[in-house]
């Protein structure tokens, strides 16, 4: 599977020499001018790694790099950081920072740094390549699987309402769906039944989720929802959904669902 990279550079020289050489890599590049715009691009496109400049406008790289890391979905992606100068570099590897380059620097040490942090992840998580479609009502728990399921080198699609889930599993051809228990625009449990009469949705594995954040527990609204869930995840099954996984936990949620990875 081709690695994805975004580079978070506001000059526009620079921008395009790095792109070009890591394109010539064989490698798929995102861009953005500045850190507001980088963010974005991490949480639309989800990449595998993120080259930041750190003297930028908007969004500088600092605060871009603290708004990463105050993230569950972004934390774990690693980020090389473009510096010209020494006591910038100290400042984020006090902060954590993966890997520097110093500008000018030489092609080959940039590629050779960014080969050891995009190929990093152990063997025990990147032994799949399973196509996954994941189906949600809440935008950042879904983009919280996506990004889950490309480290362990899944490759993965996303839908935020129920009709798009037909449509998608005809186009995307999916080997797993995991689906919210309650979506919106189309029941879940009409989806299974819908999806068990298509030639493309016979036989894939349908894992359901649910979701609500712990924060609202005790709260009438919770408990209503509760009821909902039983009611769809019972109509669910009964309509062919090959198993219930739980509320989405992000520690979690690959060991629930690696049985059908594999």
């Amino acid at each position: 599977m081709i690695k994805k990279i975004l580079i978070v550079e506001d000059e526009d020289p620079m921008r395009r020499m790095l792109t070009l050489e890591l394109q010539a890599a064989g490698y798929e590049v995102l861009q953005a001018k500045d850190g507001k715009n980088g963010l974005k691009a991490v949480n639309d496109q989800g990449p595998d790694l993120i080259i930041t400049d750190v003297l930028m406008p908007v969004m500088d790289g600092f605060t871009f790099y603290k708004e990463l890391k105050s993230s569950p979905l972004t934390k774990d992606i690693p980020v090389l950081i473009l510096t010209a100068r020494g006591k910038m570099e100290e400042s984020f590897r006090v902060m954590g920072a993966d890997e520097f380059v110093t500008k000018p620097f030489n092609s080959e040490d940039l590629l050779a740094k960014v080969g050891t942090l995009i190929n990093r992840l152990p063997a025990s998580e990147s032994q799949y390549s399973k196509r996954v479609l994941l189906a949600g009502v809440e935008e950042e728990v879904v983009h919280g699987m996506v990004m889950q399921l490309k480290k362990t080198g899944c490759h993965t699609d996303m839908v935020t309402t129920g009709p798009q889930v037909i449509t998608k599993v005809v186009m995307f051809l999916p080997q797993i769906l995991v689906l919210d228990v309650l979506m919106n625009g189309m029941e879940s449990p009409e989806i299974i039944r819908i999806l068990r009469q298509m030639p493309q949705g016979e036989k894939i594995p349908i894992l359901m989720y649910s979701f609500y954040r712990l924060s609202d527990l005790g709260s009438e609204d919770v408990r209503h929802r509760a009821l909902s869930i039983d009611k769809a995840v019972q109509l669910g099954l009964r309509n062919g959904a090959t198993k219930y996984i739980g509320r989405y936990n992000e520690d979690s949620f690959i060991r629930s669902i690696n049985i059908y990875l594999e």
